[in-house]
């Protein structure tokens, strides 16, 4: 099991990676202090395929519950929270009490806010089990829902005790949760990684769920680069920043369509062509290397849902404007200029955006 710290002043942890991982959970929870009760939070999918197994690795002595959410993005959300909390409240969840995040990026949001703020804040730990999860968004400590006029708008800063990554688990991920989580692991090759990008390039046809050698790899090539950037900046006010290559355009995407038609993965990875085809007009990056990138995206195959009519162009725009890197109603994008080098860039000119939108259909 490999071992990836994460060195935070005030609140360092380790993130834990390898194929049956998830062994260790038990005694790694014994290393936590004083843990009264166990509140696993997970979804209906997780729940009905490895629900029984995690549940079988705890010792005997530990007081383990479980709350299943329906799955979906929709589900990250107020109202789901506050169900979360009556839960927790009427289920006698006190200050020494740890809260498990058992699932993909969704899960580990939302049980990771109600870890923050239940009781002023408890102790959580996140176990991910998608690719997404394990190369993104567990590590950081971002947590938090989403609001009706944007993403991850009502959240925190608030750090686990510890990530435990099992490859396994990615095995029994559908083609479209994969390729979800490839978008993010395209991304750190983007903006960080020229040999990664090399990597996919030339084992495309090779990576797959099944592949645990290469999702091994991928997780922990993608981890280590997310761990170094947060250890430097946890609270996004300066490299951290370049995480969100792509997002600005995806997160608007992903409203656009209600989090429904659209999953957050395949709309990063269509919001990196937008922030690419942007970096190409303002002169970034060259015709040549813009088009290398875009043909490495393109075969994952990742389409709109519909044709993006002109009411759909105009709400993007304004959705983009919700985004919570918008300062002095200036868009701050983060753009593309070598295959491992990004920039900070702020746009107010909608023309430019409205192009890169366009470009899609």
């Amino acid at each position: 099991m490999k071992t990836i710290k994460v060195h935070l002043k005030n609140t360092p942890y380790n993130i834990y990676i390898g194929r049956d991982s998830i062994d260790n959970l038990n005694q790694l929870i014994d290393s936590i202090p004083n843990v009264s009760k166990i509140a696993v939070i997970t979804n209906n999918i997780v729940a009905d395929i490895y629900l029984k197994k995690l549940k079988n690795i705890f010792s005997a002595d530990k007081k383990i519950e479980e709350y299943i959410v329906p799955d979906g993005e929709v589900n990250k959300s107020i109202k789901q929270v506050e169900e979360i909390y009556s839960w927790l409240i009427e289920n006698r969840f006190d200050r020494t009490s740890l809260i498990i995040a058992f699932g993909g990026g969704v899960i580990g949001d939302l049980a990771g806010f109600v870890a923050a703020t239940y009781l002023r804040g408890i102790r959580f730990i996140q176990v991910p089990t998608t690719l997404l999860a394990q190369v993104d968004s567990s590590i950081g400590g971002k947590v938090g829902v989403n609001h009706f006029l944007g993403k991850n708008l009502i959240g925190a800063f608030y750090q686990p005790q510890f990530v435990l990554s099992d490859i396994n688990f990615l095995k029994t991920l559908n083609t479209e949760e994969y390729i979800c989580g490839m978008g993010e692991v395209v991304k750190y090759a983007l903006i960080g990684d020229a040999q990664l990008f090399e990597f996919i390039e030339n084992n495309f046809s090779n990576i797959s769920s099944e592949n645990l050698e290469i999702n091994e790899k991928l997780v922990s090539i993608s981890a280590q680069q997310k761990a170094e950037i947060v250890s430097q900046d946890e609270k996004e006010m300066g490299i951290r920043a370049i995480l969100n290559f792509g997002h600005t355009f995806g997160h608007a995407l992903e409203k656009l369509f209600k989090y429904d038609k659209l999953k957050h993965g395949q709309a990063v990875l269509l919001g990196m062509k937008c922030a690419l085809y942007t970096s190409n007009n303002l002169k970034y990056i060259t015709d040549e290397k813009a088009n290398k990138i875009n043909a490495l995206i393109n075969r994952f195959e990742i389409n709109l849902p519909q044709k993006l009519s002109e009411s759909n162009i105009s709400e993007l725009l304004n959705l983009m404007q919700y985004d919570k890197k918008v300062k002095d109603e200036k868009i701050n994008f983060i753009l593309i200029k070598e295959i491992g080098e990004v920039l900070k860039s702020e746009i107010d000119n909608n023309n430019v955006i409205r192009k890169a939108i366009e470009s899609l259909n």
